[in-house]
C-alpha cells in the first residue's frame, strides 16, 4: 500500500530510458553514453528526423548553445534510428 508521499513521488516520475552502448567483452562491462553533440549535428544537418524536443539544461538560460535533445519517438522508430546509427563512430561520447 502507497502511502501519500509515495503516491506524490510516484505520480510525480516520468518514465523515460537512457541512450547508451553495452560492450561485454573480456569479462568486462563496458557503457557508453551517446554523444549528444553528435546527435545536435545530425539534427541541424537535417541528416534525421526523429520525434523530439529541445530543452535548455538550465530553465534560466534560453541559449540555444545550453539546449539538450530528448527524443520522444515511440520504441519502434527509436529501434530503427538505434541500428542504423549505433555504430556511427562519432555516436559514443569520448
Amino acid at each position: 500500500m502507497f502511502t501519500a508521499r509515495n503516491d506524490l513521488c510516484r505520480n510525480s516520475l516520468v518514465p523515460t530510458h537512457s541512450l547508451a552502448k553495452i560492450d561485454l567483452s573480456g569479462g568486462n562491462i563496458t557503457i557508453s553514453w551517446y554523444n549528444e553533440e553528435w546527435l545536435i549535428g545530425l539534427f541541424n544537418k537535417n541528416k534525421i528526423r526523429i520525434a523530439h524536443e529541445r530543452v535548455p539544461y538550465d530553465p534560466d538560460l534560453k541559449d540555444p548553445e545550453s539546449m539538450q535533445v530528448i527524443l520522444t519517438a515511440q520504441t519502434g522508430e527509436l529501434q530503427k534510428f538505434i541500428i542504423k546509427y549505433g555504430n556511427d563512430p562519432g555516436s559514443i561520447q569520448k
